[in-house]
């Protein structure tokens, strides 16, 4: 996703963007030349942008919107009818619209599917969407993904690849072949060691007084700050790893509307996590 504003932006243009967000979507535009309109994503609204508060001279100038769902780092799921208003949306201005779809497999038991884009834009008309073996199958770090979408968007992107990288070493990219020919039941393996996971942590966290809601998706959980750390998530996480060694992301790192929360990483046992749970607690109290 970051090096697609080289193919679609000009300077200037701007790109509506979710807060909070990946970060590499801000930057990939930044790259490219263009400013941002940020979509504020708050927990009264499920964390989804409302399309009516972009003001109407900031849509006139735009180009492309970025969505991504499951979200990181909120873990919100978007539904289908939102994805509907969405292409409406940019088939209506003119912009080009972004899916960033890591997580497409990270949805626990229980939960309602995450929609593709094309269950919405069914011709593939203002679309683009992205996928990585990253998640699904533990690759982070191959640097190895896909695209699928509008013809000329696939073509654009081509372009702006073949000069930025157009090589991937061979190995990993038999890796993932074999990854997607695969016995694809590892994906509810990997999906089942989050999830335990999750219950792990959601479970410490209640324990030691600290409401959060239990992430439908993702490999995070976005927890609101008790106060009074709750207008510096900066602070926080700067004093708690310094103090007990527990790292945490700040909200404010995603974006201003980021500000008073933190993501928590599932990406270590459960033992770790209620260890460091622990931690969070006793630097609390």
């Amino acid at each position: 996703t970051a090096h697609l504003p080289l193919a679609v932006l000009n300077p200037g243009d701007y790109a509506l963007l979710q807060d909070p967000g990946y970060p590499s979507h801000a930057g990939g535009v930044y790259l490219a030349g263009g400013q941002i309109y940020r979509m504020p994503l708050l927990a009264e609204k499920a964390f989804l942008p409302d399309f009516r508060e972009i003001p109407q001279e900031i849509v006139q100038q735009a180009r492309m919107m970025v969505l991504s769902y499951p979200h990181n780092p909120t873990t919100a799921i978007a539904p289908l009818d939102f994805f509907q208003e969405a292409v409406t949306f940019c088939k209506k201005n003119n912009l080009v619209l972004v899916h960033d779809f890591p997580y497409a497999d990270v949805v626990f038991a229980g939960s309602p599917p995450s929609p593709s884009i094309f269950q919405a834009d069914t011709q593939k008309e203002v679309a683009i969407e992205f996928y990585t073996f990253s998640k699904s199958y533990n690759m982070g770090g191959f640097r190895i993904a896909y695209a699928i979408g509008n013809p000329q968007l696939i073509r654009a992107l081509r372009q702006v690849k073949a000069i930025v990288d157009f090589n991937q070493y061979r190995g990993i990219l038999n890796g993932a072949i074999a990854a997607l020919e695969g016995d694809q039941s590892i994906i509810k393996d990997i999906i089942k060691t989050f999830q335990n996971r999750r219950d792990a942590a959601v479970q410490a966290l209640h324990k030691m007084g600290w409401s959060v809601p239990t992430p439908k998706a993702t490999m995070y959980i976005w927890a609101k700050l008790p106060e009074p750390w709750q207008h510096d998530s900066n602070q926080f996480c700067v004093e708690l790893v310094k103090a007990t060694g527990v790292a945490l992301a700040p909200g404010a790192g995603f974006g201003e509307s980021g500000e008073g929360y933190v993501r928590i990483a599932l990406v270590r046992n459960e033992a770790i996590l209620e260890t460091a749970i622990a931690r969070i607690a006793e630097f609390i109290q």
